[in-house]
């Protein structure tokens, strides 16, 4: 496995008032308008949202906080995502999932049997993928031929991604890279303009032309459907990550592992890109995701999707 370096993954807003004895312990993002008071504690991998207070002497470890939160002095917060939409009493509130290696037992959440998150959410995903490949055939043969055609390699990039349960699985997309550019993003890392560990430049000289197009329009991720009937994703999930962007801060990562990877979901749609934002905005989503996961939520984010590829196509052809 790759190793993440904790120096890299510190963050700290210019807004945030930190006090001299409060201590910070990495990988800690810390976002916009914080407040950490007298001896606070924050040890890594943790994330603390916009306008939250961490009060006098509380402890947080291994915990996603916020946004809009406020911890009180004293308190302890472990091994949880602690939002404002819960109570502020702090048993009843930490949406904890405990880790631990496949080979020493995992929890994550859990849904019953013949529960939408179980059954039908699999359900739709089976006849959703089967609807949009049976319409979309044509087009994934014509694009399989231009990559073929246009750029040397193979027609599809199959990256290492981590599915239910932290399970891995080779996500498909049309390869829309030179060959060899996973090796050539380690020495482009240093021009990173996103934060938290992914990793995204403007004009990144890796993308082939046709590339470019495939990527601006989403054709190139249609082959996921292929995922999706398999099992591997589902339609409407949190973004397929590597494992070593999903150790960055565990307990997002089981959240975000209780459910299928998606093709689209909350973060996709509502990211602002915003600079030193997008990290804590693709935790924020994920994790409200598996907190409501539902047949409507699902349908609404396929349906704004729709309407934002529309727009998408729009704009390229307008």
């Amino acid at each position: 496995m790759d190793q993440i370096d904790p120096s890299r993954l510190n963050r700290t807003a210019a807004s945030a008032s930190i006090a001299p004895s409060a201590r910070l312990v990495g990988p800690v993002w810390i976002g916009s308008d914080v407040r950490i008071d007298e001896e606070a504690l924050i040890v890594g991998p943790a994330i603390v949202g916009d306008k939250t207070v961490i009060g006098k002497k509380a402890v947080i470890q291994n915990a996603i906080i916020g946004p809009n939160v406020e911890i009180k002095s004293d308190d302890f917060v472990a091994a949880a995502i602690y939002t404002r939409s819960h109570s502020h009493t702090l048993p009843h509130t930490a949406f904890s999932f405990g880790f631990r290696r496949p080979w020493q037992g995992e929890r994550f959440r859990r849904w019953p049997v013949w529960s939408y998150p179980r059954l039908g959410k699999r359900i739709f995903d089976l006849a959703f993928s089967l609807c949009i490949l049976l319409l979309v055939s044509p087009i994934l043969l014509i694009v399989a031929g231009l990559v073929k055609l246009t750029s040397k390699g193979p027609v599809f990039y199959r990256a290492r991604r981590q599915g239910l349960h932290g399970k891995e699985f080779n996500c498909l997309k049309f390869r829309t890279m030179m060959v060899q550019a996973d090796t050539l993003q380690e020495r482009l890392r240093v021009v990173n303009q996103v934060d938290g560990p992914q990793f995204k430049i403007d004009n990144d000289p890796r993308i082939t032309g046709l590339g470019q197009f495939l990527r601006d329009t989403c054709i190139d991720e249609l082959p996921q459907f292929f995922n999706v009937l398999a099992g591997q994703m589902s339609v409407v999930g949190p973004r397929p990550s590597p494992e070593n962007e999903n150790e960055s801060c565990p307990a997002w990562r089981d959240a975000r592992l209780s459910v299928r990877p998606g093709i689209t979901g909350l973060w996709q749609l509502y990211r602002t890109r915003q600079e030193g934002q997008d990290f804590q905005e693709w935790v924020y989503y994920d994790t409200q995701y598996v907190r409501n996961v539902s047949f409507r939520l699902d349908l609404s984010i396929c349906m704004k999707t729709a309407a934002k590829l529309i727009n998408t196509f729009l704009d390229q052809f307008g």
